[in-house]
Order: structure tokens, then C-alpha cells, then sequence
């Protein structure tokens, strides 16, 4: 089994013992001795601990997380030791981080009275403001203080008793149960916070209560605290602590020190004599209540009726004043609307000065009459200030057409749309001067010749018009083919004279269009811009609904250099 030899005859009795050793345990003599040696040796068997400890307490944490509920009493009491013992290891530790936070908490501090000042004085001249003094002179208090009662929201949420010299929590008052989840990890905290600044600030080194941290800032909470010889109290509140709750809660320390000072100054860490400070420091939680009612107050609330009477006459004629002043806007408006509404009026401003509604705008002559639409609001008074225009209001601008080309006696003009259509007996002079006029008026007006009987012979007519469409001319910029506006227009009347030169010819004529430029610059680029200028008034006569087989393009170039050179003219051939 284990290899050795048979046992000779001339074997000594402790080698048949290290053989039966051998046998039973089935170890080398040495290899046994090495384990004896380790377990007997604690320097080898803390080594060996060490190697397999960390390991097994992970594992150990992993599985049931008992290892921090095992070791967490030990680090508290521990924890708890050294701050009672020395806190300034742990206050120099933490000073990373209350060091910012302290200085953030002042600075909110300050703000947050920058910001109640400012709240106060914007309230001087309100009706809140007027209704407090009301309210204070009523209760027989100063205004001052009734505007801090009103202005300081706060809400004392818990109450914390601490040992001084050790840190511990002697009692702890809370206005909900959900207050805080660990009031002794606070109550150490608070300490060593205290501690902290104690001994930064004590220049002097006397330890003395000059150097303690009062209050600090967190959010909408402070915590007032308020040092004693062997305790503090510290009080959190939501909100900004009134005065009389800070000194309230100095007297509730001093009636601390009087009545437990012994116990305070022999503390052995047994909390259970302080367990009546909790009735002591219970009035810190209840809400201030309202200004009771004085002597003075009974006497004013026998003059409450009259005050009330004025009051309300006050406020009948602010509201009646509110009204009639409602009732003024909504006509205003009301006119305003109307007028907007007028066609060929365009209202710019309206303003009231000295109890007269001045309105200012466009007015078309052939709109409604202002004072007319004023007439409906016979209460305001009105004054208008309108400037001439044109308005493009159909409408309108039918009205003005057929006020402007007063057909002769035997024609008619019919307006459909922007086209305007004359039939009758007219002559070739007043076709014209309509044409002119359509051109001058706002949109894209054409004259359409109906059923109409001419008072001239048709050939003479078939000259004239190809006389006018020869004569006119389309001027163009320096160096350009663009078309603009106004020669948009003329070559859309001399499309409708083309059209109207088709009624009267046996067949339709060639149209060339000749576009011109300068002699001045390169000759290619010249012609080459003449035929463009040229293209440019052929493409708007086929928009305007000439044939296109009847238009020739043709491009010249002028030997002239004047403005005039650069146009484009029409044609007639059959």
C-alpha cells in the first residue's frame, strides 16, 4: 500500500513503529511534522489564514450577506471610540467635503436674505401689503413683525439632543416618523461637523463656544444648533427659522444644563436619564400660532362693520371704475375691427389721447365713410387721420374701372375677373385711353373687345393697330435680359393689340421680334445678348396667348450706344 519493505529480522522496535505509523495514517514522517509545525507556529499560521481569509469572506458575503451584519456592530463601536476618544482624525478626514458644503450654505443664506428683503420691498406699495397693515394695526403689532410672520414659511421637522464630549445622541424629537432613518449616524455626524469647525476657527485655542458652528444650510433646510457646556441641541427646519424659535431653543439649553448638568458632565454613555428631554424640547415642534387677539383687537373688532362698509365701497367703485373702463377697451376694439373690415380701408394705428380714439391708415375713395362706421359707437369720440391709396379689392377696383373709362353713348364694359370686356359702338381713341388706364391701376388687367361696332372702317383700324404694336418699345438694363415689372405689363397689352389686329386681318401676319444692344463690348457677347433679349419678349407674348408659329426671333446689334439702343421692338409682315 505504502511501498515499504518487509520487516527484516534484524529491525529495531522504533523503526516497526515509524512502519505502523506509515501504515495508519498514511503520511510521511516529515510531511506530518511540517503540519504539526504550522499549527504549532502562529506566525505560519497567520500566514496561511491570510492567504485564504479575504476569499472566504467574500464568498461568505456573497452567499447570505452576514458578514457585514457581523462585522457592522464591531465598526460602530469602534467608530464610536474614536470619536469619543480623538474626533479630530475624523474631522480632518471629512473636511474635503463639509469644507464646500459649509461655504455653499452661507452663500445661500445670503441669498436667500438678499432675496426677503427684495420680496418685503416689492410688497410695500400691494394690496397684500395694504391688507397686512389692516391686519396689524388691528392686532396691536407692528407691521414689521406682521410681515415677517407672513413672509417666513417654515416647518420644524426634527430635534437633536447630543453629548458634547462624546457625540452621542441623548434624545431626538421628530415631527414624523419617516424624519430621518439613523438619528445616532446624524447626531455624529453634526459633532464631528461641530468639531470640525472649532478647530479651524478657535484662533485662540481656549476651546471656547465664541468658535461654534451655529446654523448651516442644505437645500430648503437648515439646522440651527445651539451649544451648551456639556450638550448641544440641534433643530432642522424646512425653511428659514423664525427669530423667536432660535431663542427659543437657547433657553430650552440652558434649561438643559440646570436641571440634568450633573448627569451631562458624568455622562458614562447610559441614555436612559435623558429620556424626559423629549417633553422638554416638544414645544420646538408645534407651530407658531396666530397673532393673538389683544385688549386693542377686541376694541378695533367693534369698529369691524364700518371698516367693512368702506371697504366694500371701496372696492364697488374700483370695480364699477374696472368696468366701465372693460366696457371702453371692448368698444374700441369693436370699432377698430369694424373699420378693418371696411374694403379699401387699412387701419395702421390706433392710440387714445385725452378721452379721443385717433386712428390713423389707408383710405381708397371709394370706400365706406370712417365717420359712417363710426356712427355705431356713438359714446366714443373719434378722430381720423387716413392717407389716398389704391386698394385691390375686386370690388373696388370694378368700381374704378367703370368710373375711370366712361364707355361712349351705345357702348357697354362688363368686368369679369381682370378682364374687362367692352361691346357696343366705340372708337379707336377711347381703346386706347381704356388700355392706358388698365395699365396704371394695381393687378393685371386686359381689354377684352366683344360684340363691338367700330366707327371707322376695319382696314383703317388694321392700321392703326399695326402701327401702335410697331411703335412700342421694351427698354433694357446695361448688359441684361431681364424683364421687369412695368415691361412685363406693356408686353402683355401689345399681346392683347395682337390679338385684337387677328380680327381684323384675312390672315395672320409674321410678328419679328427684333432685340437690340449697343455697340459698346465684345460684338459676340452683344449678339448673343440681343438674342436673348429678344427671346425674353417672345416667351411673355406665348405666355400671354400669342401663337408662337407667328413670332421670329431675330437679334441686331445697334450702332448707336445711347440707352435707346438697348430695346426690343416689334414687326409687322404678311
Amino acid at each position: 500500500m505504502t511501498g515499504a519493505q518487509p520487516e527484516t529480522p534484524g529491525g529495531t522496535h522504533d523503526e516497526d513503529l515509524a512502519r505502523l505509523r506509515e501504515l495508519v495514517l498514511g503520511l510521511d514522517p516529515n510531511e506530518l511534522f511540517a503540519v504539526v509545525r504550522a499549527f504549532a507556529d502562529p506566525q505560519l499560521r497567520t500566514r496561511a489564514m491570510s492567504e485564504v481569509l479575504t476569499e472566504a469572506l467574500r464568498r461568505r458575503n456573497e452567499a447570505d450577506g452576514s458578514v457585514g451584519m457581523a462585522l457592522g456592530p464591531t465598526i460602530e463601536d469602534a467608530l464610536r471610540s474614536s470619536i469619543r476618544r480623538d474626533p479630530a482624525p475624523l474631522a480632518e478626514a471629512i473636511y474635503p467635503v463639509i469644507g464646500p458644503s459649509i461655504r455653499k450654505a452661507i452663500n445661500a443664506a445670503i441669498m436667500d436674505m438678499v432675496e426677503s428683503l427684495n420680496r418685503a420691498v416689492n410688497d410695500q406699495l400691494s394690496w397684500q401689503a395694504l391688507r397686512w397693515r389692516i391686519a396689524a394695526w388691528r392686532a396691536g403689532v407692528p407691521y414689521s413683525e406682521y410681515l415677517l410672520i407672513n413672509n417666513v414659511a417654515y416647518r420644524i421637522e426634527q430635534v437633536f439632543v447630543i453629548h458634547k464630549e462624546t457625540g452621542l445622541l441623548l434624545q431626538h424629537v421628530a415631527a414624523t416618523d419617516e424624519a430621518v432613518s439613523d438619528p445616532d449616524m446624524v447626531s455624529g455626524m453634526l459633532s464631528a461637523i461641530q468639531e470640525f469647525i472649532r478647530d479651524s476657527f478657535d484662533s485662540g485655542g481656549n476651546g471656547d463656544s465664541s468658535s461654534d458652528l451655529r446654523s448651516m444650510r442644505t437645500g430648503s433646510r437648515t439646522v440651527v444648533i445651539e451649544p451648551g457646556r456639556h450638550a448641544i441641541a440641534a433643530m432642522v427646519v424646512n425653511g428659514v427659522p423664525p427669530a423667536e424659535k432660535t431663542a427659543l431653543l437657547a433657553d430650552l439649553v440652558d434649561r438643559l444644563h440646570s436641571g440634568w448638568g450633573a448627569m451631562l458632565a458624568s455622562f458614562d454613555g447610559d441614555t436612559a436619564p435623558f429620556s424626559s428631554l423629549r417633553d422638554l424640547f416638544q414645544p420646538l415642534m408645534m407651530r407658531s400660532a396666530d397673532i393673538s387677539r389683544t385688549a386693542a383687537d377686541e376694541a378695533a373688532g367693534r369698529r369691524r362693520w364700518p371698516l367693512l362698509l368702506g371697504a366694500v365701497l371701496v372696492l364697488a367703485v374700483v370695480a364699477m371704475w374696472q368696468w366701465q373702463g372693460h366696457q371702453h377697451r371692448a368698444q374700441v376694439a369693436a370699432l377698430q375691427q369694424a373699420l378693418g373690415a371696411e374694403p379699401g380701408l387699412v387701419i395702421t394705428r390706433v392710440q387714445e389721447s385725452g378721452g379721443v380714439v385717433r386712428v390713423a391708415g389707408l383710405r381708397d375713395a371709394l370706400a365706406r365713410d370712417p365717420e359712417e362706421v363710426a356712427g355705431a359707437w356713438p359714446k366714443l369720440e373719434v378722430a381720423f387721420d387716413f392717407k389716398p391709396y389704391f386698394a385691390a379689392e375686386p370690388g373696388l377696383a370694378a368700381a374704378r374701372i367703370e368710373q375711370l373709362l366712361t364707355p361712349p353713348a351705345g357702348a357697354s364694359v362688363r368686368i369679369e375677373g381682370s378682364e374687362v370686356e367692352v361691346s357696343g359702338e366705340i372708337d379707336r381713341p377711347w381703346v386706347e385711353r381704356a388700355r392706358g388706364v388698365l395699365q396704371t391701376l394695381p393687378g393685371n388687367w386686359s381689354l377684352s373687345l366683344g360684340d363691338v361696332h367700330w366707327q371707322v372702317t376695319p382696314e383703317e383700324q388694321r392700321q392703326a393697330l399695326v402701327r401702335t404694336i410697331e411703335e412700342e418699345r421694351i427698354y433694357f438694363e446695361l448688359a441684361s435680359a431681364e424683364l421687369s415689372a412695368e415691361a412685363i405689363a406693356r408686353i402683355r397689352a401689345l399681346a392683347a393689340r395682337i390679338n385684337e389686329l387677328l380680327t381684323l386681318a384675312p390672315e395672320p401676319p409674321t410678328l419679328i421680334v427684333y432685340g437690340q444692344s449697343d455697340f459698346t463690348g465684345p460684338r459676340d457677347l452683344n449678339r448673343v445678348l440681343s438674342e436673348r433679349r429678344s427671346a425674353a419678349v417672345r416667351e411673355v407674348l406665348i405666355d400671354a396667348g400669342v401663337a408662337p408659329e407667328m413670332l421670329v426671333s431675330e437679334g441686331i446689334i445697334s450702332a448707336d450706344d445711347t440707352p435707346s439702343a438697348r430695346q426690343v421692338r416689334l414687326a409687322v409682315r404678311w
